[in-house]
């Protein structure tokens, strides 16, 4: 008896016929989207969902608006680095010593290697030496680090640098001299003395 009852009859039976069944509760309501959107191809959504989503989370640094507001750093010409400080290439030998701009004075080994450490290869300045009052030192900066070389006083007041250069009547004039020749010095035979480090006024 079971199975001659109709499914409809069965599942409707004793129920308010105002009252919705339970089947037709379960059908889907009236979809209330756009009837053109079922005709648009789930590539162009996807797309257009793709650049909505690219757009709301762009990173600031492309947007053309935001990098028009931020300043740009100025880059560092060609002839010095960041942090070092910019350098007279003319050597004027009708100058003193005291008055060429590479000449530090009395600021040491250590001081001198802390302004070559901003520098690039072939930076240079002249101090005095530490060791001897009569005489100077070169300090250089090379690809292996930091070369010290003293400009010794001759008897004839002249000035040689190392132990087997020329002599010079004057630093200035010694200087000069290897702007445009290599140093005859074991560590810097390849290197001129290309970069001059001011003195940068306090």
């Amino acid at each position: 008896q079971l199975y001659d009852t109709p499914y409809e009859d069965w599942e409707t039976a004793g129920e308010d016929p105002g009252v919705p069944t339970s089947r037709e509760s379960r059908l889907p309501r009236d979809d209330e989207r756009p009837a053109d959107e079922y005709d648009q191809p789930w590539e162009w959504k996807k797309d257009h969902i793709s650049r909505a989503f690219a757009v709301q989370f762009e990173s600031p640094e492309r947007s053309p608006s935001l990098s028009r507001q931020l300043p740009r750093t100025p880059r560092p010409s060609a002839g010095t680095r960041a942090g070092c400080p910019p350098s007279p290439r003319h050597v004027d030998t009708s100058l003193p010593l005291e008055k060429q701009a590479w000449y530090h004075g009395p600021i040491g080994r250590a001081g001198a290697e802390t302004l070559l450490a901003l520098c690039r290869e072939g930076s240079f300045l002249v101090r005095d030496c530490e060791t001897s009052p009569d005489d100077y030192s070169l300090s250089l900066r090379s690809s292996h680090g930091f070369v010290h070389v003293k400009l010794t006083r001759t008897r004839e007041q002249h000035f040689v640098l190392g132990r087997a250069g020329a002599a010079f009547p004057s630093v200035p004039e010694a200087v000069r001299h290897y702007t445009a020749r290599a140093l005859p010095v074991r560590g810097a035979r390849h290197l001129s003395l290309l970069y001059p480090v001011a003195v940068q006024p306090l």
